[in-house]
């Protein structure tokens, strides 16, 4: 590798961090700008919590992967050990249904186990703990979009339906 060839390798990596922090900081204020708003549907709440928890999550591991400080990896973990709850509670919202009781307690005792583990060290220095962390995001969101897919064909053609269609290539897309 010549030296040119490496400092090209290093801006496109600072490019990629600065784009991850303003994503996530670009996220931040678009779920304070839901949150605070007075006359807001209450999906719309939802909504916002789950967008902070998520920019917060990625403003921090771009700031992390930057810094190497610790502080900000626990941060990181924690938010994204917190985001699948406002999202179920986002998809109750969305599909005007409950979500299972199962899966409410599982939501949050995950949320309680990952968010509460992030602090420690165990979360940052062991692999499988992100590991775990990675399954239960595509857990939840596979569990959200089978939900969007039976709403989906229950209902008749029109806008909400669209929306549910649309929520469901999201998903698979992330999963």
């Amino acid at each position: 590798m010549t030296l040119s060839d490496r400092a090209s390798r290093i801006r496109a990596i600072r490019l990629e961090i600065l784009s991850h922090i303003a994503a996530g900081l670009g996220l931040v204020a678009w779920g304070l700008l839901l949150v605070t708003r007075a006359s807001r549907p209450r999906m719309y709440g939802r909504l916002g919590f789950f967008v902070l928890a998520l920019g917060a999550g990625i403003a921090a591991r771009a700031i992390y992967w930057s810094t190497g400080e610790r502080l900000l990896a626990h941060v990181m973990l924690a938010a994204f050990g917190l985001f699948p709850l406002p999202l179920g509670l986002f998809f109750e919202s969305l599909l005007q249904r409950h979500l299972h009781l199962v899966a409410k307690i599982a939501l949050l005792t995950a949320t309680l186990l990952f968010v509460g583990t992030a602090w420690t060290e165990l979360a940052v220095d062991r692999p499988w703990w992100s590991l775990a962390l990675i399954a239960y995001h595509s857990l939840a969101v596979a569990y959200f979009g089978g939900l969007t897919i039976a709403e989906w064909r229950r209902r008749p053609p029109g806008p909400r339906k669209s929306m549910y269609g649309a929520t469901v290539v999201v998903c698979a897309v992330a999963v």
